[in-house]
C-alpha cells in the first residue's frame, strides 16, 4: 500500500484532480464575490459586518491553494 501511495504518477495525478476541483469551487467565488458573501451570510455563522472579508478570503485561499497543488508548490516532497 505504501509503495502505492508513494507512486510519482499517482501523486501527480491527484493533485492535478484536486488542485482543480478547488481551482473549480473558487473561480466563480473569485469572479463574483459579492454573491458568495450573500451566500455566507445565508448561513448566520459569522458575524454580518465579517462576511465581505470572510468571502474574499476563502475564495482566494482556494484558487492559491489550487495553483499551488498544480504547479507542486510546499507540497511536501
Amino acid at each position: 500500500m505504501k509503495r502505492i501511495l508513494r507512486n510519482r504518477w499517482l501523486n501527480l495525478a491527484l493533485r492535478f484532480v484536486i488542485g482543480g476541483l478547488f481551482f473549480y469551487a473558487a473561480f466563480e467565488k473569485v469572479l463574483h464575490p459579492a454573491a458568495f458573501a450573500m451566500a455566507v451570510r445565508g448561513y448566520k455563522l459569522i458575524p454580518f459586518s465579517l462576511s465581505n472579508l470572510f468571502a474574499i478570503a476563502v475564495s482566494w485561499s482556494e484558487l492559491i491553494a489550487a495553483a499551488f497543488l498544480i504547479l507542486g508548490i510546499l507540497t511536501g516532497k
